[in-house]
C-alpha cells in the first residue's frame, strides 16, 4: 500500500513497490509518506559511491541523512517525517543495512 499525505493527513492510497534496487547493488525500501520515500531514494541512488575505505560504514548514511535534509528543506519540509527506510550497501567488501527513523537518524 502506498500513501500520500498532506500535513500528515493521508490523501490517497495506492498499490505500488516500496522495495528497490538501486545502482552498485544497494538496496532501498521505505514505509510511509510515497513522495517522501521518492524523495529519499532518489538521494540515495544519485549519491557516490567513493566513501573513503578507511572510514567506519555508519559514515555513509549519516552523509545520505545531511544530503536528504538539505533537499527537504529546499522544500520547506523539516523533521520528523513519516518515513522509515532501509537501505542495503556495500563498504569495504562488507554487506551492511542501516534504518533510518522518521528524523531520518540512522
Amino acid at each position: 500500500m502506498l500513501t500520500s499525505s498532506a500535513n500528515n493527513s493521508p490523501l490517497s492510497r495506492h498499490t505500488g513497490k516500496k522495495l528497490h534496487a538501486l545502482g552498485n547493488g544497494k538496496i532501498f525500501a521505505y514505509t510511509g509518506d510515497r513522495s517522501l520515500g521518492d524523495r529519499f531514494r532518489i538521494v540515495v541512488d544519485a549519491a557516490p559511491e567513493n566513501m573513503d575505505p578507511a572510514a567506519h560504514s555508519i559514515e555513509y548514511p549519516f552523509t545520505l541523512r545531511e544530503k536528504v535534509a538539505k533537499q527537504l528543506h529546499r522544500t520547506g519540509i523539516g523533521f520528523p517525517i513519516k518515513l522509515n527506510t532501509v537501505l542495503a550497501y556495500e563498504h569495504g567488501g562488507a554487506a551492511n543495512c542501516c534504518v533510518f527513523d522518521g528524523s531520518a537518524q540512522p
